[in-house]
């Protein structure tokens, strides 16, 4: 199993049809049909159930569609979490370094600068 079969996986119980499905990821219909039977093929269940042209996710393709969306959900809640994190330590504080001019009235201008920054 890999992410582009999970990816085709999804787009297809989405788009319920395979042709959209690989319009929308910019691929062949017969690639996406290629990997959604390797898929099941590994996980040795049908994911979705073929009548002529309209398919359905069987109960294990649900069952399956719901762990990867949810798998998908928590990897991206990740991966901009991380972002977040990248590049800074653990309770990093953001510093600033103001510079002003001396002969600007600080009582009018800087202080209530300062204060507003200390508060935040």
């Amino acid at each position: 199993m890999n992410p582009l079969q999970i990816e085709y996986f999804i787009a297809v119980a989405n788009y319920k049809n395979f042709t959209l499905a690989a319009s929308e990821m910019h691929v062949s219909q017969p690639a996406v049909s290629k990997q959604i039977m390797a898929l099941e093929e590994e996980l040795g269940v049908s994911l979705f159930s073929r009548t002529g042209r309209n398919i359905a996710l069987t109960p294990c393709g649900e069952l399956f569609y719901n762990y990867f969306t949810q798998v998908n959900t928590e990897f991206e809640n990740i991966k901009r979490l991380a972002r977040e994190m990248d590049g800074k330590s653990p309770g990093e504080k953001l510093s600033i370094r103001l510079v002003f001019f001396i002969d600007w009235d600080s009582n009018l201008f800087m202080a209530p600068l300062v204060e507003r920054l200390r508060v935040r």
